[in-house]
């Protein structure tokens, strides 16, 4: 029984010594239900223990993965193994919208995405965030979170020039916010730096004519070069000989998506950082307000003006 345990993180000579006391001293069946405990089929003659034995105890709640029988432990899991009954666990898409929501709320809970407004004798003002332990967030419900956030798509095909240059610029904007992407780019001594940020520029307008986003509340997600193709041509060598010379052109790719600020604030590290992503979203709320303001007071001279022309040609 020792050489059928392995631990998942590591199977090394100490991990099995290890599994090798619990081993020992433990049936089967709770040695199955203990955390992530792996069965495989090192010898030939545990194949009919592990069919009859395995399928038997676990019934449907393990995954099979090129051999291996990973055991959950989960509730549902657990329970099966006390009651010797197949119970089949929930599909992956049931049950997200409970975590999920778990997720929402701690996302939305101002102890850990708002800070608190402290106020001295002298009538000065200070932000004191929370950097304590912070309950984790399930990796799975984060990426779920972020693929609904809403993103702009921009390109730009055929760009004269080498897609390794190109790389660079885009590597260095990509994963920050978008304000402070155009400003390094205006700084920046290089050859390609304001056609990037031109192509920035056009892709962040899309944000602002469909969903009315501005560019505070935007973040470059991706942005990267890929070859295109080259134009060949012919290079003249002297008594009579040429070679072939090829002239290099590349394509763009630009990402934008809107922040989830509270979803940064919550993962910062540092106060600093709590304070950055604070202080970003705040302006992006302000510059907001203050568009929604100006697209409605559009629409209502639009309709004035439109009742007024109505009431000429009524006349």
């Amino acid at each position: 029984m020792l050489s059928l345990c392995r631990h998942p993180l590591g199977g090394t000579n100490s991990t099995k010594s290890l599994f090798s006391t619990a081993c020992s001293f433990r049936p089967l069946a709770t040695l199955l239900s203990s955390n992530r405990v792996v069965l495989r089929k090192s010898h030939h003659w545990f194949s009919g223990l592990r069919s009859a034995t395995t399928q038997s105890l676990c019934g449907r709640t393990g995954h099979h993965h090129r051999g291996f029988q990973w055991m959950s432990t989960t509730t549902t899991t657990r329970k099966s193994f006390s009651t010797a009954s197949e119970t089949v666990p929930p599909p992956f898409g049931e049950g997200v919208n409970t975590l999920g929501a778990r997720t929402l709320k701690l996302l939305q809970n101002p102890f850990y995405t708002k800070p608190t407004e402290l106020t001295t004798a002298d009538g000065r003002k200070f932000l004191a965030f929370r950097t304590g332990h912070h309950p984790r967030l399930k990796p799975r419900l984060v990426n779920a979170r972020i693929r609904k956030l809403r993103t702009y798509v921009g390109t730009e095909k055929t760009i004269k020039g080498s897609k390794w240059k190109l790389n660079n610029i885009c590597q260095f904007v990509a994963r920050l916010p978008l304000e402070e992407a155009i400003l390094q780019l205006e700084y920046l001594k290089k050859k390609r730096s304001m056609f990037v940020r031109k192509v920035l520029i056009r892709t962040s307008n899309l944000a602002d004519i469909r969903h009315g986003i501005q560019k505070s509340a935007l973040e470059v997600a991706e942005c990267y070069a890929t070859r295109a193709t080259p134009i060949k041509d012919i290079k003249i060598h002297g008594r009579g000989k040429f070679g072939r010379v090829e002239h290099p052109f590349c394509h763009m790719r630009v990402v934008l998506r809107e922040i989830d600020f509270q979803l940064k604030i919550y993962q910062a590290q540092t106060v600093q950082q709590k304070k950055y992503w604070y202080t970003l979203q705040k302006r992006a709320e302000r510059e907001a307000a203050i568009k929604t303001a100006e697209r409605e007071e559009e629409q209502r001279l639009e309709r004035e003006n439109a009742r007024k022309t109505q009431q000429l040609q009524n006349k």
